[in-house]
C-alpha cells in the first residue's frame, strides 16, 4: 500500500537576507536547508562547526572546503594534502581542524582563512581514522598499515596566534586488516576500532590491550561510533547491516538489515534516541533506536551518499555524496538535551502502527555552488515541492492509540514481519527499498487489512498486539529449541569422545599389566 502526498514548499526568506532557505514541511519530518557543490570528487566527510556557522566537508580531490551558511559567502579551502581526504573533524574547542588523507600523513590547522598548519606523518599507509578526545586533550588515528596511534596535544599561542601540536603517546596493534573507522569513547578510556578484517575491536588506552572482539559482520567494517552514554558502540558493514552492542555484557544488542547497498558511514544523534546511516545505495536513512524502527529515507544525492554526519546540539545534519554536492538537513528530531541510555530499551518489543517516509526534495531549489557564492544574492529559483511517500508498517513504532504529529492517514495494516530473537532486534526486509515506486507493506500474518476494515481502531490494536506476541513467543521456543538440540549433541559428542578415552586408557593399562606380568615371569641366570 502506497500513499503519495505533497507538502507546500517556498523560500521563507529572501536569501539575501543571509538566512538558510528551506521549505515547509509536515510536523517531525526533516527539512533539507541547503545544498553546497564545489568539490571535484566524491565528498568523504562532512561536519559542523560547534557555533553552526560553517560546515566543513573532505573530499577525493584533496580539499578541505569550509561552507559558509550565510548566501552571499563564499567557502574558503584548505588545501596541503596531495591525496583523496578520508576525514575531517572540529576541535571540542573549535579552533582547530584535524584531517586524514591517504598521503600518509595527518593535517592540523588552525581554523583560520590565513592558516597555519602542523603536519604529522607516522604511518606507513592511507590514514582514515581520526579523532579528538571529548576534552581536546588527545587525537586517535588509524591506518591501512593496521595500527591505531595516539597523540598527545598541546596548545599555545606563537606570535599572538593559537597553534596546536601533537606529540606520539602509544600505538596499537591487533588489526589484520586495514583500518576505516575509530573513536574515543566519552570519557576517552576506550577506543573502538573497525577494520577490513570484518571485526569491530574495543581498545584499553591506558593497558593498550584489546577487551573485546565483535565478530558478527560478514564483510568490511566501514565505520563505528559510541553510543553517547558510552554504553554500546554501533557499526556499519558492506554487508549492508547496521548493530549495535553493549559493552558490559558483550551482547548484540540490535541488528538491522539497513540497505541495499554497503553502508559508508552512521552517527547517533547527541540524544542517544536516534542513528543516522549513509549508504551506496543512493539514501540515507533516520532510524529510531528506542524502539528498533526506520523513521525516514532521504533521497537527496543522485549517487552514493558517502558521509553524514550530526551537528553537535542534534538539531541539524549533513550528508555529502559521490555527486560531489554537500546537503545540510535540519532534522526535526527530539531536541532534548538529556542522553538516553539503552539499558532499558535493548530487550523493547514495540508493537504499533509505524510509517517511513521517504522524502525526495528538489536540489536544485537550494544548491548554491561555490564559484558562484558571491553573485548569488541576486537570485532567486522557483521553487519545488518535495513528494513525501509513506509507507505503512506495524514493525514498532508509534503505540496503539498513539497519534503521528501528522495530518496523515493512521496506520491501518495490522500485520507484518517482525523478528525478535535472543534481544537482537532485526527490521524486516519488506521496508526496504531502494525506488520509491516499489514502496509496499506485504502482510506476513492471517490478519490483514481486509480482515479488520470494520474492526474499531483499538481492538485491531490489540488484536494486532496479541498476533504479534505470538509470533515472538513462538521464535523464541524456536531458538531454545534449537539450543537444546544443540547442547544435546555436544553432550552425546562429549559422552562418546569420554568413552572412547576411556577405552584406550583401558587398553594401555592393560598392556602395562600384561608388561610387569612379564617381567616377573622372565627366568634369571647366575
Amino acid at each position: 500500500m502506497k500513499t503519495t502526498y505533497r507538502s507546500t514548499t517556498s523560500l521563507l526568506t529572501n536569501p539575501t537576507s543571509g538566512q538558510m532557505p528551506k521549505y515547509q514541511s509536515k510536523a517531525g519530518d526533516p527539512e533539507l536547508q541547503r545544498s553546497f557543490r564545489g568539490h571535484k570528487n566524491t565528498v568523504t566527510s562532512v561536519c559542523f562547526s560547534s557555533n553552526m556557522k560553517y560546515c566543513l566537508s573532505g573530499a577525493k580531490d584533496g580539499v578541505i572546503e569550509a561552507w559558509n551558511f550565510k548566501p552571499q559567502s563564499r567557502p574558503f579551502e584548505f588545501v596541503g594534502h596531495k591525496a583523496p581526504i578520508h576525514k575531517v573533524i572540529y576541535h571540542p574547542t573549535g579552533k582547530f581542524i584535524a584531517s586524514a588523507s591517504s598521503d600518509e600523513t595527518v593535517i592540523l590547522w588552525t581554523n583560520a582563512v590565513n592558516y597555519q598548519k602542523e603536519i604529522i606523518k607516522s604511518h606507513s599507509a592511507p590514514i582514515r581514522a581520526i579523532d579528538f578526545s571529548k576534552d581536546g586533550s588527545m587525537l586517535l588515528t588509524g591506518s591501512d598499515d593496521k595500527t591505531l596511534k595516539t597523540w598527545n596535544l598541546k596548545q599555545r599561542k606563537i606570535k599572538g596566534r593559537d597553534r596546536i601540536f601533537a606529540t606520539f603517546s602509544s600505538s596499537i596493534l591487533g588489526h589484520t586488516n586495514w583500518i576505516r573507522s575509530a573513536q574515543f569513547s566519552p570519557d576517552a578510556r576506550l577506543i573502538v576500532s573497525g577494520s577490513d578484517d570484518k571485526t569491530v575491536k574495543l581498545w584499553d588506552i591506558a593497558k593498550k590491550k584489546n577487551l573485546n572482539s565483535f565478530v558478527d559482520h560478514l564483510d568490511i567494517v566501514r565505520d563505528v561510533r559510541f553510543h553517547p552514554d558510552g554504553t554500546c558502540v554501533a557499526s556499519g558493514s558492506n554487508d549492508c547491516t547496521i548493530k549495535l552492542w553493549d559493552l558490559r555484557s558483550k551482547r548484540l544488542l540490535q541488528h538491522y538489515d539497513a540497505h541495499d547497498g554497503p553502508i559508508n558511514q552512521i552517527s547517533f544523534h547527541p540524544n542517544g534516541k536516534y542513528l543516522i546511516s549513509a549508504s551506496d545505495d543512493n539514501t540515507a536513512k533516520i532510524w529510531d533506536i528506542r524502539m528498533g524502527n526506520i523513521l525516514f529515507t532521504l533521497y537527496g544525492h543522485e549517487d552514493a551518499v558517502s558521509a553524514i554526519n550530526f551537528s553537535e546540539c542534534g538539531d541539524y545534519f549533513a550528508t555529502g555524496g559521490e555527486d560531489t554536492i554537500v546537503n545540510v538537513w535540519k532534522s526535526n528530531l527530539d531536541s532534548n538535551k538529556e542522553t538516553e541510555t539503552l539499558e532499558d530499551v535493548s530487550g523493547l518489543v514495540s508493537i504499533g502502527g509505524m510509517r517511513e517516509t521517504t522524502i525526495r526534495p528538489n536540489i536544485d531549489t537550494y544548491l548554491v555552488d561555490r564559484e558562484d557564492a558571491k553573485s548569488i544574492s541576486g537570485t532567486k529559483k522557483s521553487p519545488s515541492k518535495p513528494r513525501l511517500h509513506t509507507q505503512n508498517s506495524t514493525h514498532s513504532g508509534l503505540m496503539p492509540g498513539q497519534n503521528m504529529k501528522s495530518d496523515r492517514t493512521r496506520s491501518d495494516i495490522a500485520g507484518g514481519k517482525y523478528q525478535y530473537n535472543d534481544f537482537i532486534m532485526k527490521t524486516p526486509e519488506d521496508e526496504f527499498y531502494s525506488k520509491p515506486s516499489k514502496v509496499e507493506c506485504i502482510p506476513d500474518t492471517a490478519f490483514s487489512k481486509q480482515h479488520l476494515d470494520n474492526v474499531p481502531h483499538e481492538i485491531s490494536s490489540t488484536v494486532s498486539k496479541i498476533v504479534n506476541q505470538l509470533d515472538i513467543l513462538s521464535n523464541t521456543l524456536q531458538l531454545l529449541d534449537q539450543r537444546i538440540t544443540a547442547n544435546e549433541s555436544q553432550a552425546k559428542d562429549a559422552i562418546r569422545f569420554f568413552r572412547e578415552l576411556n577405552q584406550k586408557d583401558a587398553e594401555k593399562i592393560g598392556e602395562v599389566q600384561r608388561a610387569s606380568e612379564d617381567f616377573h615371569l622372565t627366568p634369571t641366570h647366575q
